[in-house]
C-alpha cells in the first residue's frame, strides 16, 4: 500500500509540477510579451494625442487639461515629474515610441513626453483582458485536471481490486485453479503475483493433505486389519502356544503403527513453512560413524566406509548442521540401502568447491531414471523390489529430502558405480 501511495503521490507531483512549469514558461516567454505588445498598441493612440496637446498648448494649459481629466474613467491619467521616476521593475525600459508597459497584468503604462521633462502615467486600468482571463482559467484548471485524473485512477484501481476480489471468492469456493492476470494493465504492484503464489501454495497444501490423508488411511488399514484378524483368532484359539504367537503378532503390528505415526508426525513437522533447524558445528565423520554403529547390519551385507577424506579435506571435519536431523537423514538412506543391497553398501565423502558431497551406494537393482524423482514423494511405491515386502512406509526418503532442503542442500539419485542406486547429498559449506 505504501508503494501504491508513493506511486500515486509521485504521479500527482509530476503532473502539478509540469503544469506549473508550462504555465510559468508561457507567462514569462510568450503571454507576457503578447500582453506588452497588446498594451502598447492600446495606448499608442492616447499617447499621440497627449503629445499633440503638449506641443500645441502652453505648459500651464497642458497641466490643467491633464488635471481636469475625468476621474471616473477606467483609464486614469496622471502627469509625473521625470526626476526620481522609477517603476516596479528595474529591468523595464522605454521602447522606441517612448512607451513603457511597467506591469502588463495591472495595465500600468508610462509615456515620456518628447518636449518636456515629464512623464504621463496611464493606469492601472480595469478593462477586460481576454489573455489575462485565459491565464487565470489555466491556473485554476489544474484542480479540475487533478480531480479528473484522480477519479480515473481510482476507477482503474477499483476495477483491478474487483478482479482480485472475484478471484478470492472463487478460490474460497473451492476453485483451486483460480489465477489473476499479471499483465501490467491488470496488476496492482506485486499483489497479483503474490495472490497467484498464495493460490498455488493453497492448492498444493490442499492436494498434499488429501493425498497424505488417503495414504495414511491406506497405510493404517493393513496393520489394523491384521490386528483385528489375529485378535479374532486368539479369542477362538485354545492352543496356548498359538495364542502367544498371535499376541506377538499383535504387538508387532502395534509397533508398526507406532513407527508409522512417528514417521507421519516427523514428515508433517518438517513440511511446515515455519520449520526451523538448530545448526551448530559438528564433525561429519563422527556423525556418520555414530549412525553406522546404531544400525545392525546382517551378515550378508558388508558396509564400507573410508574415513581418509578427513585428512584429505580438513575443512569438512567441522561443518555447520543440525546433528539430530542429519543423523536421521543419513540413517534413513542407510536403512534404504540395506533393504535393497545384494552384498555391499558404500559410504564416501568429498568436497566440490563450497559443497560437501555424501555418497551412499548399494549394489541392488538400482532405480530407473523415470522413477528417481518419485523416490522422494511420500507414500509413493516403485517397482516390486521396493514395495512393502522390503519394509518402510514410503516416508523415509521424503523426510530425507525435507531435512536436506532445510539445510539449503539437495538430494538426488544416480546409478551407483557398484551397480545399484547412489543417493547423493550435497550440503553447503558455511
Amino acid at each position: 500500500m505504501i508503494r501504491l501511495f508513493l506511486s500515486f503521490y509521485l504521479m500527482l507531483f509530476l503532473m502539478v509540477f509540469t503544469h506549473q512549469l508550462i504555465g510559468d514558461f508561457a507567462s514569462e516567454n510568450w503571454i507576457r510579451d503578447m500582453i506588452v505588445k497588446d498594451k502598447t498598441d492600446d495606448h499608442i493612440g492616447l499617447f499621440y494625442l497627449i503629445e499633440q496637446l503638449q506641443q500645441n498648448l502652453d505648459q500651464q494649459s497642458f497641466e490643467k487639461v491633464i488635471e481636469n481629466y475625468p476621474q471616473s474613467s477606467n483609464v486614469p491619467i496622471k502627469l509625473l515629474e521625470n526626476k526620481g521616476f522609477y517603476t516596479l521593475t528595474n529591468k523595464s525600459t522605454f521602447d522606441e515610441n517612448n512607451i513603457l508597459i511597467a506591469n502588463p497584468f495591472m495595465n500600468l503604462a508610462f509615456y515620456k513626453l518628447k518636449n518636456a521633462d515629464a512623464i504621463i502615467r496611464v493606469g492601472p486600468t480595469k478593462t477586460y483582458q481576454p489573455l489575462l482571463e485565459i491565464s487565470e482559467v489555466y491556473e485554476r484548471s489544474i484542480y479540475y485536471i487533478i480531480g479528473v485524473w484522480a477519479f480515473m485512477w481510482l476507477i482503474n484501481l477499483q476495477r483491478k481490486l474487483n478482479k482480485l476480489n472475484k478471484a478470492a471468492i472463487q478460490l474460497g469456493d473451492g476453485n483451486l485453479a483460480t489465477k489473476v492476470s499479471e499483465k501490467a494493465i491488470d496488476k496492482i504492484g506485486s499483489l497479483n503475483k503474490s495472490f497467484n503464489l498464495m493460490a498455488l501454495r493453497i492448492k498444493s497444501l490442499i492436494i498434499g493433505n488429501k493425498d497424505l490423508t488417503n495414504a495414511v488411511a491406506h497405510e493404517l488399514r493393513t496393520p489394523l486389519a491384521r490386528i483385528r484378524f489375529q485378535l479374532d483368532l486368539m479369542y477362538e484359539e485354545t492352543n496356548e502356544q498359538l495364542r502367544k504367537e498371535y499376541i506377538h503378532g499383535v504387538s508387532d503390528d502395534i509397533e508398526e503403527l507406532s513407527e508409522l505415526v512417528d514417521e507421519i508426525l516427523t514428515y508433517a513437522r518438517l513440511d511446515r513453512e515455519n520449520t526451523t533447524i538448530s545448526k551448530s558445528l559438528n564433525s561429519l565423520d563422527i556423525c556418520i560413524k555414530k549412525v553406522i554403529k546404531a544400525r545392525l547390519f546382517d551378515n550378508r551385507h558388508k558396509l564400507y566406509y573410508d574415513d581418509k577424506w578427513c585428512q584429505e579435506n580438513p575443512a569438512l571435519q567441522s561443518l555447520n548442521f543440525d546433528l539430530k536431523n542429519i543423523e536421521r537423514a543419513i540413517g534413513n538412506l542407510l536403512s534404504n540401502a540395506e533393504k535393497h543391497a545384494k552384498n555391499q553398501i558404500r559410504i564416501s565423502v568429498e568436497q566440490s568447491k563450497n559443497k560437501c558431497i555424501i555418497y551412499i551406494d548399494d549394489d541392488g537393482k538400482g532405480i530407473a531414471k523415470k522413477d528417481r524423482e518419485n523416490v522422494f514423494i511420500p507414500f509413493k511405491r516403485l517397482d516390486d523390489s521396493r514395495t512393502r515386502t522390503t519394509g518402510g512406509y514410503g516416508l523415509g526418503m521424503a523426510i530425507v529430502k525435507q531435512i536436506i532442503q532445510l539445510h539449503g542442500g539437495e538430494v538426488y539419485v544416480e546409478r551407483a558405480p557398484i551397480g545399484g542406486a547412489r543417493f547423493v547429498i550435497r550440503l553447503p559449506i558455511d
